[in-house]
């Protein structure tokens, strides 16, 4: 930090004009008419109108001094003020760095999180294309199955309709079979070895026709 300080220096300057003459001074020579008399009161006149010059530049130069001094002065608040927003600004300044610290953590951060991002994205595209590929497979299955379902289908109308000509079949055989009045007939066996029993002559004679009973009579 630096600092400008500006100092002015009073310059004082003052004149004295010590007129050494004889006695009776040089009003006394004007009046003598002597020209030595004469030539002294010139030289007065002119060490006046040196003086008065000085003393002209003197107030210049004290002008000039108190204009300085207030421009110091000026300059000093400036140099005050601007020392107060160099030091707000080293503040912000180590504000800054300690933030750009932490966003460059937050981004080595948000750098690693977008590489397992991408690595997630590229097992998912291959999800994907392998979900569209079973997709193909499926949609073809599923074609090869409609035909077949529409196969079957076909299929089983002819079966209904041959089922329906059965069922038309059987039911007309129902009704002349309830028609037909069916004899029932004795059949009587004789002379049977003593180990023959009833079930297995109703099994022999059951492959003929049915058979209600089976009665067996020993002596």
């Amino acid at each position: 930090m630096y600092r400008r300080i500006i100092s002015s220096r009073r310059l004082l300057l003052s004149f004295s004009v010590v007129e050494r003459s004889q006695p009776g001074g040089c009003a006394t020579d004007i009046f003598s008419g002597n020209s030595g008399s004469i030539a002294s009161c010139t030289r007065c006149e002119e060490y006046s109108q040196r003086c008065d010059e000085l003393s002209s530049a003197n107030d210049r130069h004290k002008q000039t001094i108190e204009e300085l001094t207030k421009d110091a002065e000026s300059l000093n608040a400036e140099l005050a003020s601007k020392e107060k927003i160099i030091a707000q600004l080293e503040d912000k300044c180590a504000k800054y760095s300690k933030e750009s610290k932490e966003h460059a953590n937050r981004s080595e951060e948000y750098r690693r999180r977008c590489g397992e991002l991408t690595a997630a994205k590229e097992r998912h595209e291959r999800t994907i294309e392998e979900l569209r590929n079973n997709g193909k497979r499926l949609a073809s299955e599923l074609a090869s199955k409609e035909s077949v379902i529409n196969e079957l289908r076909t299929s089983i109308d002819i079966l209904d309709y041959d089922l329906a000509s059965k069922v038309k079949t059987i039911t007309g055989l129902g009704k002349k079979c309830v028609e037909i009045k069916v004899n029932e007939a004795e059949i009587r066996v004789e002379n049977l070895h003593r180990d023959v029993t009833e079930a297995q002559l109703l099994e022999k004679f059951s492959s003929v026709g049915p058979v209600t009973s089976v009665p067996l009579c020993r002596r």
